[in-house]
């Protein structure tokens, strides 16, 4: 083998991304395409010092280039494929569009009459060039094409498709001849390095056969004759994954481009390396001249290449003709790679040679392959690293960006040419008004928190990576600073954490400002306080891919060693205290294989949130708890009723409540444009088995406000108390109630039992034991009734509050983001919070299902009938929070007369007589017969306070009950035309 002794001529043609190239079909001319929207035009003899013709109708990223001897074509993600006579910068016009969807890959048939064009419609256009109505249309496959190939004779034309399958069909009658699986790679994200990686079939100048970049990290040959593989290529010094591919015009060499940033260059006949050149970038476009000895590629670094006399010229020329037949080839020339999961389609299991012939002058019988195991399983690692990103930014699309987009505002960016503009706004724009300036560093990366934005810049033009601080401080204007770092290290990510001291938790240990936390490529986190005090660094050794900021902690995703062989990604997170980095929780992320981390947040109620590429969103439960967390699915984005049947997605923004804050993306939109687009809001819905019935999804809603309610008393700390969980415990009781009523009805007592032994309040079990009485299930009552009297003898706030405090004992509990409305007050600024975390959290409120007309209780949001008349409505519990006493939360049953107790007493079941004299019989405090649902008196100086605190939210209340019972005592029905009842 060669390694050629001249260096490749490299040219800066385009910005960093996906890259494309094609030659003119006599060689002259290269044509290159980007990410920059632009073709530029250069020429083949001349070196790197010349300035190439562009052409810049398109206006998106150029996603494929093709010629014939007449014109070249161009096609873009804005859905046109223009064309251009040959040679020229002008263009003609359109010869194809799209329904606004991006196109992937163009080629054009050997004859140069007709254009293949492959979108993200599903479906494969074939367009004549002369008459471009003249349209026929490929489709019936599910999923859409990444790359697209002739065959020679132009009556074949083969899919490489998003799914992993290539397709192969017949043009004249448009039907496909056959479906291989396992050779390539499934790749659905169009954002993923590996998506514009060449994944399309490459025929011999005969059309027998064809070459395939395989995803073993090998080139396979497959057979026409069976679509059989027959052999395969594959580079020992370097086997890595194969990232484009390009063959002679006379079919005697073979070229691979690495994910190593190599190329190298086989011999067909004897399939050893002849030459091996290092590219600047990862090649994803590589082809032969065709008239000359040249090897041109296009990088991701957005440069151009050209290797001269690839080809030692002790050897045939890749492009002359050959007088004699290629030499048999010697034994071993393919290795067959028994990893290799590729059914073999032939039916006969006849195995075809495969015919090398140098332009009619000879053939060479191959040996033949042996049978390939369809269930083995690779050895290789062909899961490609995720890297590192900001969340909540966007990439740079006709001159504008995003570098931060979350719930407190949004920072975008302008190109300017010479610099750029950084324009900052807020949502709530009563708190803070924006602004903007001028960047001639380039900021690259930003992160927009309550009290400051921090910003990045990359090294380049002589300048070292640089980050800047800009304070929101009122009464410290200057709060503003930069700091430069070491040549070898950049930075990957920012975070800005931390609230108000006014607003802080209920730890006296919480940080008085906010913090600035940068992470760089050495594996970094570089904390820094508002003022710009280094405070504190962590090596965390891994590389880190994402982090996001809250009031009290910080969020740290990073790769513990490799991706797996089975396409994991392995990425870990780790949750950070700010008040003395402690290390909360840590564990790996619930990515599923062949997923990417997309977006990571925190919610309202400082819950850590990741969303991953196959739209789910995830959330941290039990993060207070040392060592305790756990990842639980929160929403599947493609489970949603309204998706169905609509092609969008949805940009993370935070959490709400039980609200998902989200940008709707519209067709294969991946990033918010501009104008600014509004935030939705859309119900959050926990992936259950079945959500058709009412009882389902009543039993979501249970176990959704139930964990969010956990969430919240996690927060309490010593106390034992507090009104605004109260308050949401008593709305998850009301909705179990409403389970337990068709439950009684259907005689599912157990499932009845169990949503029981939920409830949380005295009032709601006794409710539960009307409705047992109703529907007479004396059994399921006297267990209610038992319950009852056991839950009297116990404290769960006591042991509640005991066993947070006992979290002590392994490590400090995460303290609360923000204090309860009942004892702190709250300003317009808390509508919106810090980093990525979403609008200020919303009460959980009951469920309101469909009535049930054959039922005597009528099912709404804040009433149940209870009593034994079908019309009559009465409260299920209390719209006032149960009365505490000596730490027990309990209704306080001493406003009602003794005489109307004495009639509820009759109802009683002999039970609970029972109970009573045996009470009495142990000497114990009979307590007083007294009515637990009469009206309360008016509320005292403490109860009136706690009910006029800021934010205090009422629930919804009927007086019909209270005012029966009332009446009692009057004798008179509290409802005209109503005989009296008894309760």
């Amino acid at each position: 083998m060669s390694r050629a002794s001249k260096l490749p001529e490299i040219n800066l043609a385009h910005p960093e991304g996906p890259t494309h190239l094609a030659f003119s079909r006599d060689g002259s001319l290269i044509y290159s395409g980007g990410r920059d929207s632009i073709v530029r035009l250069w020429r083949a003899e001349l070196g790197t010092d010349q300035e190439p013709d562009v052409a810049i109708e398109a206006e998106e990223a150029i996603t494929g280039i093709a010629t014939s001897k007449s014109y070249w074509f161009g096609a873009s993600e804005d859905a046109h494929v223009r064309y251009y006579k040959a040679g020229s910068k002008s263009m003609e016009g359109l010869v194809a569009r799209t329904a606004g969807v991006p196109i992937r890959h163009i080629s054009v048939d050997p004859e140069e009459k007709r254009i293949a064009v492959a979108s993200d419609d599903l479906s494969i256009k074939i367009i004549d060039i002369e008459e471009p109505e003249n349209v026929s249309v490929l489709t019936g496959y599910p999923s859409a094409a990444r790359k697209i190939s002739w065959h020679p004779d132009g009556k074949i034309l083969i899919a490489s498709c998003m799914d992993g399958v290539l397709v192969v069909w017949d043009t004249e009658n448009h039907q496909q001849i056959t479906k291989i699986e396992g050779l390539i790679s499934p790749v659905t994200d169009t954002s993923a390095p590996e998506f514009d990686y060449d994944c399309s079939a490459l025929w011999d100048p005969l059309g027998e056969s064809f070459f395939l970049a395989s995803k073993s990290h090998d080139v396979v040959s497959i057979s026409k004759n069976g679509w059989a593989k027959v052999g395969a290529f594959s580079d020992t010094e370097n086997p890595e994954a194969v990232t484009a591919l390009a063959l002679s015009p006379n079919g005697l060499y073979l070229a691979a481009a690495m994910q190593s940033k190599q190329v190298v260059v086989f011999s067909i006949a004897n399939r050893k390396p002849v030459a091996r050149q290092t590219s600047e970038g990862i090649p994803t476009c590589l082809e032969f001249s065709p008239t000359h000895n040249l090897l041109a590629w296009t990088s991701t670094d957005g440069s151009i290449s050209r290797w001269r006399s690839v080809i030692p010229p002790t050897m045939s020329s890749p492009v002359e003709r050959r007088s004699k037949p290629v030499e048999k080839a010697t034994e071993g020339i393919f290795e067959d790679s028994a990893n290799d999961a590729f059914d073999d389609n032939d039916d006969n299991g006849n195995e075809d040679d495969w015919i090398i012939d140098d332009l009619d002058t000879g053939h060479v019988e191959l040996p033949k392959a042996k049978p390939v195991d369809p269930y083995a399983r690779e050895m290789v690692n062909v899961t490609k690293a995720q890297s590192p990103f900001q969340s909540g930014s966007t990439p740079m699309r006709n001159k504008k960006r995003y570098l931060a987009f979350n719930a407190i505002g949004v920072i975008s960016v302008t190109d300017q040419e010479t610099h750029h503009v950084v324009n900052i706004e807020f949502h709530d724009r009563s708190s803070k008004k924006g602004f903007h300036f001028q960047d001639y560093l380039r900021y690259n990366i930003g992160s927009l928190g309550e009290q400051g934005a921090l910003f990045a810049c990359p090294p380049e033009a002589g300048h070292p990576a640089q980050v800047t601080y800009k304070g929101f401080s009122s009464w410290s204007p200057s709060t503003e600073w930069t700091y430069e770092f070491p040549e070898s290290e950049h930075v990957v990510a920012v975070a800005t954490c931390g609230t108000h001291q006014s607003k802080s938790t209920r730890d006296s240990r919480s940080p008085p400002t906010a913090y600035g936390i940068v992470a760089t490529n050495k594996g970094y986190l570089r904390f820094f306080t508002a003022g710009g005090i280094q405070k504190y660094i962590w090596a965390v050794g891994d590389d880190i891919v994402s982090m996001v900021g809250g009031h009290e902690c910080l969020l740290v995703v990073h790769r513990a060693g490799g991706t797996s062989l089975d396409g994991s990604q392995n990425l870990r997170y780790s949750l950070i205290s700010l008040i003395n980095f402690d290390v909360l929780q840590e564990g790996l992320l619930p990515l599923p294989r062949g997923k990417i981390l997309k977006w990571i947040g925190f919610s309202a109620d400082d819950a850590p949130l990741a969303h991953d590429n196959s739209g789910v969103l995830y959330l941290l439960d039990r993060f207070r708890r040392p060592k305790q967390g756990r990842w639980t699915p929160l929403l599947d984005t493609n489970m949603l009723a309204r998706k169905q049947g609509k092609d969008e997605s949805y940009w993370p923004i935070g959490l709400s409540g039980d609200n998902f804050m989200c940008l709707i993306l519209k067709g294969r939109e991946e990033h918010p444009g501009f104008p600014q687009p509004l935030v939705q809001e859309l119900p959050i819905q926990l992936p259950l088995l079945t959500q058709s019935t009412p009882e389902a999804a009543l039993e979501e809603k249970v176990y959704r406000d139930s964990m969010f309610v956990g969430l919240l008393q996690d927060s309490l700390g010593d106390k034992t108390f507090d009104q605004d969980i109260a308050r949401q415990e008593l709305a998850v009781d009301k909705t179990l109630l409403q389970l337990i009523q068709p439950y009684c009805k259907a005689d599912d007592l157990q499932r009845a039992l169990d949503a029981i032994y939920m409830l949380r309040h005295d009032a709601s079990l006794n409710a539960a034991a009307k409705l047992a009485n109703f529907y007479l299930r004396p059994g399921l009552e006297e267990k209610i009734q038992k319950l009852r009297h056991e839950r009297g003898e116990q404290n769960p706030a006591e042991q509640a509050r005991a066993e947070r405090i006992g979290w002590r004992n392994h490590a400090p509990p995460i303290p609360a983001s923000r204090p309860s409305t009942s004892e702190f007050d709250t300003d317009l600024h808390d509508e919106y919070q810090c980093g990525s975390i979403a609008p200020k959290r919303k009460a959980l409120k009951p469920a309101n299902p469909s009535s049930d007309s054959s039922s005597p209780f009528s099912l709404n949001t804040a009433k149940l009938s209870t009593d034994i008349s079908p019309s009559d409505q009465v409260d299920v519990v209390e719209e006032q929070i149960p009365s505490q006493q000596n730490g027990k939360r309990k209704l306080d049953d001493s406003d009602l007369s003794a005489a109307d107790w004495d009639t509820v007493q009759q109802n009683k079941r002999p039970f609970l007589q029972s109970a009573d004299r045996l009470s009495q019989s142990q000497g114990s405090k009979q307590k007083p017969a007294v009515n637990p649902f009469a009206r309360k008196a008016a509320a005292t100086s403490s109860s009136s306070a706690s009910a006029s605190a800021p934010n205090a939210r009422s629930l919804a209340k009927s007086s019909s009950f209270f005012d029966k019972v009332e009446s009692l005592d009057t004798g008179k029905s509290g409802r005209t035309g109503q005989k009296k009842g008894t309760l």
